[in-house]
């Protein structure tokens, strides 16, 4: 094998490598942002989720009847009554974080049950299926806003743990919204 036809050898070897390497280089900012959206994609489909089961369980809460409340950004305060600090914080926040709101409305549905089972007589169990027990040996129906909750605790695990998922601050609002017709519900429940 003489000189040129060594250099011809490594030429062919290292066309499609050197090939690959130099597409890389030249589109690695399209490449970047095509895998940064594959991801972002996923993501979107727990937006997706989370809105469709939020719409879901609105739907859910008007079948059971729940008491309505206006909504907190188009309402005028004094239609909001005592509560219009509150919603006015939660609009607020949910500009800001809109996360810190999903939190801040599951803890309301949850001091609304600790008071609920207060009234009962009773300690709140920890647990949704202690709930469950709790009221059956008690004889007692379950109230829908229990399931409800239930079934938005979960969504906003999702919402909260998901490092990822960005919530938009309507969506928060809305959950707070939905939160806030639980805790109503709760508070007429005997």
């Amino acid at each position: 094998m003489d000189i040129w036809a060594f250099i011809a050898s490594v030429i062919s070897s290292l066309a499609w490598p050197g090939t690959v390497f130099l597409c890389v280089i030249l589109l690695r900012r399209p490449l970047a942002e095509v895998i940064s959206s594959m991801r972002n994609l996923k993501f979107k489909d727990l937006e997706v989720e989370f809105g469709r089961r939020l719409e879901e369980l609105e739907t859910e809460a008007n079948q059971a009847e729940l008491p309505s409340i206006p909504s907190p950004t188009t309402a005028p305060p004094e239609e909001l009554g005592p509560e219009s600090e509150y919603w006015e914080r939660i609009v607020r926040l949910s500009e800001i974080s809109p996360r810190a709101v999903i939190s801040e409305a599951r803890r309301r549905v949850e001091l609304a049950l600790d008071e609920y089972f207060r009234r009962l007589g009773q300690e709140r169990p920890p647990s949704f299926q202690g709930m469950l027990r709790a009221l059956r040996a008690q004889d007692r129906p379950i109230p829908p806003s229990l399931t409800l909750f239930q079934e938005l605790r979960l969504i906003g695990n999702s919402a909260v743990h998901a490092r990822e998922f960005e919530i938009d601050s309507q969506r928060a609002i809305e959950f707070a919204q939905l939160a806030e017709r639980i805790v109503a519900s709760l508070e007429t429940e005997q």
